[in-house]
């Protein structure tokens, strides 16, 4: 008995396991038919994750270079700390062109952004005088807020009802962007501030060229695509209801058919006795 029980017990827990395995490759197995279908809208995707990873990495390195931001302007830290507030605001006044998205091409707007972001990170560490500086930090942020702004209404347009797990995604990317960074800085601590600035911007300057070669999406073809959902979706629901129909008339076939096939057999059986009965009789006639 207890060989018994341990076997059916390894049993079970084989069948779990292989039910489980097979839930696991069914769900892989939808996921790149997705993946595939989808091909076109995950690179462009991608593609703003990249950015998103590139800005998060230049964007940390004003606070580890600001006190040598501070020397090579021959400035106090409490001076040179302005710099924040002149990117924030910078960063306040781009992200109020969002709307030039709807007017223009989506991906060159966006490309020319980062190529202007990332030409900044090249020239801070050239100029000595703290006004050039602040003036180059504001465009900067000036051209980052056109930036996150302007991949956050293209992801939307990208994929429109189905965005959530994509635009989450796109945070997470920044965050890497952001954790490393500082890591990347730290390898260059006996570096020049020429070459940290250069290293942290290579990531956004590349992340501009696949929007030379990728379609843009827009408001319109998101509005169409909706449209289209919505104005098939009648069409749906009629060739739903035309399926229920003939299965409901299907049902009652086969309910028919059990009816005539239960009424055949009760005539046999009917028949059957009358038989028997009438042998019966005859028997006990002749006896």
């Amino acid at each position: 008995d207890n060989l018994i029980n341990q076997r059916a017990h390894q049993e079970d827990i084989y069948n779990k396991s292989h039910h489980h395995s097979n839930n696991v490759i069914l769900f892989l197995q939808r996921w790149l038919h997705k993946a595939r279908e989808h091909k076109k809208k995950l690179i462009i995707t991608i593609a703003y994750c990249f950015v998103y990873v590139g800005t998060g990495i230049s964007l940390t390195i004003l606070g580890p270079t600001l006190l040598d931001l501070a020397s090579l302007s021959h400035t106090s830290p409490d001076t040179i700390g302005y710099i924040f507030t002149v990117k924030g605001l910078g960063l306040l006044l781009g992200s109020m062109c969002g709307r030039l998205y709807d007017k223009i091409n989506g991906h060159y707007f966006l490309a020319g952004a980062v190529a202007l972001s990332s030409s900044g990170f090249f020239f801070v560490p050239l100029l000595s005088n703290i006004f050039m500086q602040g003036t180059v930090w504001f465009c900067i942020g000036f051209c980052c807020g056109i930036i996150d702004c302007g991949v956050h209404t293209l992801l939307v347009w990208l994929w429109w009802d189905n965005v959530n797990p994509f635009m989450q995604f796109l945070h997470f990317s920044f965050g890497m962007g952001t954790f490393a960074g500082p890591i990347i800085l730290a390898q260059l601590h006996d570096k020049s501030i020429v070459v940290k600035y250069f290293v942290s911007a290579c990531p956004l300057a590349l992340s501009c060229l696949p929007f030379f070669f990728l379609r843009s999406p827009s408001s319109s073809s998101s509005l169409s695509s909706s449209s289209s959902s919505s104005s098939a979706s009648p069409i749906c629901s009629q060739s739903i209801l035309h399926k229920t129909e003939e299965e409901g008339e299907g049902e009652e076939r086969e309910r028919e058919g059990e009816v005539e096939l239960m009424s055949y057999k009760s005539g046999e059986e009917n028949s059957d006795r009358e038989n028997r009965n009438d042998r019966l009789s005859a028997s006990s006639s002749s006896l």
